[in-house]
């Protein structure tokens, strides 16, 4: 190549780069759970196109990423035996990458599900549990109350009446789905007809009754996250040239009129316990990077309508039904880079405490647990526990995507009471062919299993309908 034909390459390279880069820097800076990056590539040191462009995906995110060959899904599977994890060590297994390469079918027939001492009433639900203070559990909507029934006194002319010690979880929500949790512990009235959980005496008064207000913990996280956003909008991305050290990207700087304007004209506004802003509306129209705020937004979306659905069915109904809980993905992100097992309890603690009673054996409630993971920024990945067989479903739409999640995996296997747990790719991984799409294809496939807990179909009808999950997320945080 003659000094000519490399400037004219060059030349183009690098308006390409700068191009691309300065819409990656609008999402940067506009989108407030995603990183800031401060980038330097020398480009004259680094020989090959192909080498300059792997920096730059790799800076970025998956969205920016080369794409492997077409995968076809109905490709045969090379046979493997799954993998049990031992949560105590987290070591790869050569040429599996800890996941069963086999893509495990999900089917209704697979799973029996464990017999459950739970007593189903026209309006609530009573489980037994064995814990130290208490050996009940009553769940209504939005209502957790656990209580010792052997200390417990019974109104003989109102059986659904009792006098009893417990701790009372209630959640309430204002009109735009922001929840507020309300929690008391002592000595209460109870009148189950009703509703009504009442402390026999003021917790002032009486030293063994507390009762407090609190927010969810992924609100507190919210605002701690916004008020690093606001911080982080002050930084901006600088791209130089190795040779002169002139900055190549400087028109489209973070400090310039345009970005102040367009910081100034986003509407931000609290909905579903996240802080959105009038470009997560556009993030879907224009089919951009998923956000962890849409995200977690809808997984509050499906854990409250599918409570609501669950007592709005019979008792015989509610008996055969496998549901389903998801936890937002700002639980895993939380974990950090450094984390260990206390970290991970402490956080689930903050984020589920109705459920510390019970030392999160969530299989006593229910069938499958979803989390929703942010991974490390670059790409949405979805792992679904099944609690009563131990499988846990990976789900990537991303083919060939080497497990990065391991360790975390075992640390939440052990939270759940998971003692074995069974790594399985899931039947619908990999078929993702574009550079956006892996937060819309987590949030599809959330709401399939939310939707199946109550049809029961085989997840092997299931499809991705990518329209279809646009329209019912826009229609969720949409400005009030």
């Amino acid at each position: 190549m003659d000094q000519t034909q490399y400037k004219m390459k060059r030349s183009k390279m690098l308006h390409n780069l700068t191009s691309s880069l300065a819409k990656f820097e609008q999402q940067v800076l506009f989108d407030k759970f995603q990183p800031t990056f401060i980038l330097q590539i020398c480009l004259l040191k680094v020989q090959s196109i192909s080498k300059k462009m792997y920096i730059f995906r790799y800076c970025c995110c998956c969205c920016f990423g080369g794409r492997p060959n077409k995968i076809d899904p109905d490709r045969p599977q090379k046979p493997s035996n799954s993998e049990k994890i031992n949560p105590k060590y987290y070591q790869d297994v050569e040429n599996n990458n800890g996941v069963n390469d086999n893509r495990a079918h999900i089917k209704n027939n697979e799973h029996n599900q464990k017999p459950r001492n739970c007593t189903y009433y026209q309006d609530f639900d009573r489980v037994e549990i064995e814990t130290e203070k208490y050996d009940k559990l009553i769940i209504f909507t939005n209502i957790l109350f656990y209580y010792c029934e052997k200390s417990s006194t019974v109104n003989q002319s109102k059986p659904n009446d009792l006098n009893c010690d417990g701790e009372l979880y209630m959640t309430k929500y204002d009109q735009d789905t922001n929840p507020k949790f309300e929690f008391a512990q002592g000595k209460f009235q109870v009148d189950l007809e009703q509703k009504k959980f009442n402390l026999i005496l003021p917790p002032i008064k009486q030293s063994h009754g507390i009762m407090k207000e609190f927010e969810e913990q992924s609100n507190n996280l919210m605002n701690d996250q916004n008020n690093g956003f606001q911080e982080n909008r002050k930084m901006e991305i600088k791209i130089f040239d190795a040779n002169t050290n002139k900055q190549l990207n400087k028109h489209h700087s973070g400090n310039n009129q345009y970005l102040r304007n367009q910081n100034q004209k986003l509407q931000q506004f609290c909905k579903f316990n996240q802080i959105l802003t009038t470009d997560d509306v556009n993030i879907l129209s224009e089919k951009r990077w998923m956000t962890s705020s849409i995200i977690d937004s809808y997984v509050l979306y499906l854990n409250k309508s599918g409570e609501e659905h669950y007592f709005n069915l019979t008792m015989d109904e509610r008996s055969s039904i496998r549901r389903i809980l998801f936890f937002p993905s700002s639980l895993t992100t939380n974990f950090g880079t450094e984390f260990n097992l206390q970290k991970v309890r402490d956080l689930f603690e903050q984020e589920k405490p109705q459920f510390k009673q019970i030392n999160f054996k969530l299989s006593l409630l229910y069938h499958y647990v979803g989390f929703p993971i942010n991974n490390n920024n670059t790409h949405w990945l979805f792992l679904l526990f099944n609690l009563n067989s131990e499988k846990v479903f990976v789900f990537d739409s991303m083919p060939n995507k080497k497990l990065s999640f391991k360790e975390e995996i075992g640390l939440i296997a052990q939270i759940l009471n998971v003692e074995h747990p069974e790594l399985i790719e899931h039947q619908h991984s990999g078929q993702q062919k574009d550079s956006y799409s892996c937060g819309y294809r987590v949030c599809s496939l959330m709401g399939f299993y939310y939707d199946n807990q109550f049809k029961k179909e085989d997840a092997a009808n299931y499809k991705y309908n990518e329209q279809k999950i646009i329209d019912k997320l826009k229609t969720l945080i949409k400005v009030p």
